[in-house]
């Protein structure tokens, strides 16, 4: 039965940790993510690559080629 209001995810953990008398919460800071150094000329080559191979052809489905 769900609690309205509640995630499923939390109510998971409710239920597995209700009764396990060694488990205690604790609060913790939110953690900024890393920060990421993007190259823009790699970025560009590699759509560029990407693009070169969306143009490519896709091989025939003849079976002949695999004996």
């Amino acid at each position: 039965m769900a609690v309205m209001g509640r995630p499923q995810a939390k109510q998971q953990i409710d239920h597995e940790t209700c009764c396990d008398q060694n488990l205690h919460f604790v609060r913790s800071p939110a953690l900024a993510p890393p920060e990421v150094h993007i190259d823009v000329a790699e970025q560009q080559k590699n759509e560029a690559d990407l693009i070169g191979a969306a143009a490519q052809p896709l091989p025939d489905d003849d079976d002949d080629a695999f004996e």
